[in-house]
């Protein structure tokens, strides 16, 4: 009997280091949350947001806000690309969006510099 308490005893010490272990381990383990999801975009938004990449890209060729709306879901980026008249398929991939972007960035850099109407406008 004394042998089955002292067995006992001794499980129920292994199965506390093993509850402390696990303990310490979920705690000291980072959060996988995310940062929080932006607001969803908005026709007015969409619309603002490419005057800001476009201006961000021509001045610096700095692809920082670019790089911020490619983080947002296929919802947002499906808004931004049809209120921005972009003929670029947003369930395609993100590098893929990126070059069609750019490449669209360049070419109205490209009219401005030569167009005269566009030049004044710009």
């Amino acid at each position: 009997m004394k042998e089955a308490l002292e067995k006992i005893a001794t499980e129920l010490q292994l199965l506390r280091e093993a509850v402390q272990r696990i303990e310490s381990t979920l705690t000291s383990r980072p959060s996988k949350r995310k940062e929080p999801r932006p607001e969803p975009l908005t026709a007015d938004s969409s619309r603002q947001l490419y005057r800001e990449i476009r201006e961000q890209f021509l001045k610096s060729r700095d692809t920082t806000r670019l790089t911020q709306l490619l983080k947002r879901g296929h919802s947002d980026l499906q808004l931004f690309c049809s209120e921005n008249n972009l003929a670029i398929d947003p369930k395609g991939s993100k590098d893929h969006i990126r070059h069609e972007l750019i490449k669209r960035l360049n070419e109205e850099n490209q009219i401005r510099r030569t167009d005269p109407i566009h030049r004044s406008a710009g």
